[in-house]
C-alpha cells in the first residue's frame, strides 16, 4: 500500500486558530538568526526544532526548507500535505558551480560563460558531479543538465563529492560558504546560480546573465502548523548587515513552501529519488 507522501510527520488538523505561546524554537547554530526574540528554545538540531513546534502547537520552528524536503524521501508518490505554513523567511544562501584548478585549466573555465562556451563545442566534455539524495544542489544539478550538454556521475554523498573533485573533469553545485571554503583551497569558483551577481563575487557573471538557469539556495525559515497564530513572527526580518556577516542575504521575493515542495515532489519522481 502506498505510503501517503508527507512533507511532515502527521499534524493533528484544528479547526480553529491554535492559541500563541510566542515559543520559538531552533538548532543551536542557528541562534544568530533568531537573536532577537524574547522566547527562544535551543534544540541540538533543526529536526529537533521542528518536532519541538509538533508538541507545542502554539509555537513555531525555524528551520530550513532542505530539512523538509528531505522528509519527503522515503514515500512513494502520493499528495503534499499541507498542514504548516511560513511565518517570515528570513535569510537564504546562493548556490555555485566550482570545479578543480586542473579541470579549469585544461578546459579553459574562469566563470560560467566560458562553462557554457566549452560545453557547446565539447557535447559531454564535463561531468557534473550528482549523488542519490535530493537537496537543492542536486535539484540544480538537474536543472544545469536540461540546459547543457554535461555528462553526470554518481556519488555516495557530499564528502564523497569533495573527495573526488580533482579526479576527473568534474564540476559541482555548493553552497556560498562552501564555494569560499573550497577557493582557499585551490579550487576554481566559475559563478553563481543566481538572478543576479552576489556580493561574495561581484565581478563574476551570475547565471541569469549567461542564459542558465538561476535555482535558489537554501532559506532558513520560521514556520508553524497550518491553523497556528503567526501574527508574532510574520514581520521577522534581519538586516542586511547581518546576513552578510554570516554570507546570508534578503531572501527573494515569492518564495512559496507549497510550491517549493512540490516542485521538489516533481523532481524526486522524475529522478527516481524516492527510497522504500
Amino acid at each position: 500500500m502506498k505510503k501517503l507522501l508527507a512533507i511532515l510527520l502527521s499534524l493533528v488538523m484544528f479547526s480553529s486558530l491554535i492559541g500563541l505561546s510566542e515559543t520559538l524554537y531552533c538548532s543551536k547554530d542557528d541562534a544568530t538568526l533568531i537573536g532577537g526574540f524574547n522566547d527562544v528554545t535551543q534544540t541540538e538540531d533543526r529536526v529537533g526544532a521542528f518536532n519541538a513546534m509538533m508538541g507545542d502547537k502554539g509555537s513555531a520552528c525555524l528551520i530550513t526548507q532542505q530539512e523538509l524536503i528531505e522528509n519527503l524521501q522515503g514515500y512513494s508518490s502520493g499528495n503534499v500535505r499541507k498542514d504548516v505554513k511560513l511565518a517570515a523567511v528570513m535569510a537564504q544562501s546562493d548556490l555555485y558551480l566550482v570545479c578543480g584548478a586542473e579541470t579549469a585549466q585544461e578546459a579553459g573555465l574562469t566563470d560560467l560563460s566560458t562553462l557554457k562556451q566549452y560545453l557547446e563545442e565539447n557535447e559531454y566534455g564535463l561531468q557534473i558531479m550528482r549523488s542519490f539524495k535530493a537537496t537543492n544542489e542536486d535539484y540544480a544539478s538537474m536543472l544545469l543538465m536540461e540546459e547543457l550538454s554535461f555528462d553526470s556521475e554518481v556519488f555516495v554523498d557530499d564528502e564523497d563529492k569533495l573527495e573526488c573533485l580533482e579526479d576527473g573533469q568534474y564540476v559541482l553545485v555548493v553552497s556560498t560558504l562552501l564555494a569560499m571554503e573550497l577557493e582557499q583551497q585551490g579550487k576554481v569558483v566559475l559563478g553563481p546560480l543566481t538572478e543576479n551577481r552576489t556580493v561574495q563575487y561581484p565581478d563574476m557573471p551570475c547565471a541569469a546573465e549567461c542564459g542558465l538557469p538561476a535555482v535558489r539556495g537554501t532559506y532558513y525559515a520560521i514556520i508553524a502548523a497550518k491553523d497556528a497564530d503567526i501574527s508574532a513572527w510574520e514581520s521577522s526580518a534581519l538586516s542586511e548587515d547581518v546576513l552578510a556577516a554570516l554570507n546570508l542575504h534578503i531572501p527573494d521575493e515569492g518564495i512559496s513552501l507549497e510550491d517549493d515542495v512540490q516542485e521538489y515532489v516533481d523532481y524526486m519522481t522524475a529522478e527516481g529519488l524516492f527510497f522504500y
